[in-house]
């Protein structure tokens, strides 16, 4: 839907807010930065290019425009303040009222400009960078060391912290808050709570909820190519502090002393036994990192040596599955024993029981005792997601080696239907392998599995990748991508699809390789596994084509 934008005269403006009812005048700041480009030039544009970019960068003009209350039209908009950048640099400075919902936007001479969402209140200053790529790619606006999105201060939470002691170049690091739920036709539907660049290593998230929600943060380095995500519980009124227990990225905790966070994620943390597991869990996993680094790779093969011959678990391994079950054991009581409705349904979606038939016994609880509109915002869709898990699982289960797999038919990049049936009676093996376009480890395997497939594909294999994106753009562009040069099909139903949930895929990548009978005689195999079992059935002596 378009948006009019109307412009108000200085003067108009300023009797409107005078005349507001029960209104404080006070002035607002926005601030603009462009940070540019540093790095290689990108192969895909020319110089040219990239200075053409850089030039609508240099003039883009900003807008801060919020909806017109007086209007009829939920989407006229009027604009309260312009300007452009002037040596990357904008500052915009108004008054307002009352805290009022607006947008800023940045024309850079593209179909969509840029945008931010905000809440301006009288004697507030913001911030936002414009981070600037290599050409083709486009422009990304932040919010720059605070994310205010609260109008009502009766629903507002927030969540912050200073993170400048972690020991790794934060230059441009970002934290983001989101959640999510469901509408009533099960789709899901992402909670943006905001996303913001650190400021000198602090940042503020402010935003607003009804009810008590769990939220995932994500904290994004991108100058040391490394992340940590948890969770927290925000509610009206809740303030939550990120804190550092240490250097180590990892060790990052959500602090709040009162509400349901501390209750359901801060309470069972301060035990001696958790805080010991989690000083020797962050020691052996730092010298494990440090032993996988390039001057130690003699030291990390010689110890990963002496573990498989000992089949041993690696101590960090042991030590992160035990503060998992400091976490799961306790949320399971809740989900399981608490007296408020509330609390069960918020261990559920942290975690508790997944897997495990007995979440569906709460599910079902909570369907009767919960209002009916966050049954189906929170309750239905997940019940029905970990239902057909657990069935998905079963049928996992179910096809073990030896047993046959289900046919079944499914269309090419052209629109062919290609039957199973039909390319098991061409070949003496077929792997069948679901992945996705957004499934990194399924596109880390591809160069290896090309190896197999060039060595192999005279002598009797056949590989069928089955899509499981959720629409066809993302499958037919990331396959031309990586040139797939064998069957490629698409169901593109997500893991809810019938030929994946008759496979029991509940990951990916997931491989079946089975004979000409279509009986499974490998499962789960990666591309070296694939080569191994080829090589014994067919020949080690197979060389790639030319």
């Amino acid at each position: 839907m378009s948006k009019t934008v109307g412009i108000l005269s200085l003067s108009w403006l300023a009797f409107s807010l005078n005349t507001a009812e029960a209104a404080t005048t006070g002035s607002y700041t926005i601030h603009g930065r462009i940070i540019p480009y540093e790095g290689p030039a990108s192969t895909e544009s020319s110089e040219e290019d990239a200075a053409t970019q850089r030039a609508k960068l240099s003039q883009a003009r900003v807008s801060i425009t919020r909806q017109d209350s007086d209007s009829d039209r939920s989407d006229e908009l009027f604009e309260l303040v312009a300007g452009n950048f002037d040596e990357g640099r904008v500052d915009l400075r108004g008054e307002v009222g009352q805290a009022t919902e607006v947008e800023i936007t940045v024309d850079v001479g593209e179909e969509e400009p840029l945008g931010l969402h905000a809440v301006l209140a009288p004697d507030t200053e913001l911030s936002f960078v414009i981070n600037e790529y290599p050409a083709p790619y486009p422009a990304r606006i932040e919010w720059y060391g605070a994310s205010r999105r609260a109008i009502d201060p009766t629903r507002k939470f927030s969540i912050f912290g200073d993170l400048s002691s972690i020991d790794l170049d934060m230059k441009g690091a970002i934290v983001e808050a989101s959640s999510w739920e469901y509408d009533a036709n099960g789709e899901r539907l992402i909670l943006d709570f905001g996303r913001v660049v650190l400021d000198e290593g602090k940042f503020v998230i402010e935003a607003e909820v009804d009810e008590p929600k769990f939220v995932n943060v994500v904290v994004l380095v991108m100058a040391a190519r490394e992340h940590t995500q948890f969770h927290v519980v925000v509610e009206p009124g809740a303030e939550i502090e990120v804190v550092t227990h240490s250097a180590w990225l990892g060790d990052l905790y959500p602090i709040s002393g009162t509400g349901k966070h501390y209750k359901l994620l801060e309470s069972w943390r301060q035990s001696k036994e958790y805080l010991a597991t989690k000083d020797e869990y962050r020691e052996t996993y730092l010298a494990f990192q440090t032993a996988s680094d390039e001057t130690n790779e003699d030291a990390l093969v010689v110890e990963s040596a002496e573990s498989s011959r000992a089949n041993e678990t690696p101590r960090h391994v042991e030590l992160k599955r035990k503060l998992n079950r400091f976490r799961y054991d306790f949320l399971e009581d809740v989900a399981s024993n608490a007296p408020d409705p509330i609390d069960s349904l918020l261990a559920l979606e942290l975690g508790a029981y997944w897997g495990e038939e007995e979440a569906l016994a709460i599910y079902d609880r909570l369907a009767k005792t919960l209002d009916k509109d966050m049954v189906v915002r929170r309750v239905t869709t997940d019940r029905n997601n970990h239902a057909r898990h657990l069935a998905s699982v079963g049928t996992d289960r179910s096809l073990a080696i030896g047993k046959a797999v289900p046919d079944f038919a499914l269309p090419d990049g052209n629109g062919a239907d290609r039957s199973l049936r039909d390319i098991l009676d061409a070949n003496q093996f077929v792997f069948v392998d679901f992945w996705a376009s957004w499934c990194s480890p399924c596109i880390e395997s591809i160069p290896a599995l090309k190896i197999v497939y060039d060595a192999y594909k005279r002598h009797g294999l056949e590989i069928v990748s089955v899509s499981i994106d959720e629409d066809e753009e993302s499958w037919v562009e990331r396959s031309e991508e990586l040139d797939l040069p064998w069957i490629n099909l698409g169901e593109l139903k997500g893991f809810k699809g019938e030929v994946a949930s008759s496979y029991g895929v509940t990951f990916i990548p997931k491989g079946y390789l089975v004979d000409a009978d279509g009986v499974i005689v490998q499962k789960n195999l990666t591309p070296e596994q694939l080569e191994d079992f080829l090589a014994g059935e067919i020949g080690d002596s197979v060389a790639p084509a030319p």
